[in-house]
């Protein structure tokens, strides 16, 4: 299990090696909550799954302009 921050937000990752199973979850615009979880290869899946099916970047914009 490791917290930590990259690209400005807070990123929790879990990742159980006997399961291949994990999760990934990233705080966005210091406003959402985003997180992907199940069972992959590796961790880099989880989190290419979570990049692929999730506009960061607009929540991101989304979050910026709700500040405002």
């Amino acid at each position: 299990e490791r917290n930590y921050r990259a690209d400005g937000r807070m990123v929790h990752e879990r990742w159980d090696s006997n399961g291949n199973s994990g999760e990934y979850s990233v705080i966005v615009g210091s406003r959402f909550a985003v997180k992907v979880s199940g069972q992959a290869a590796s961790m880099d899946e989880l989190k290419a799954a979570l990049a692929s099916g999730v506009n960061v970047a607009g929540l991101e914009a989304t979050a910026a302009a709700q500040a405002k």
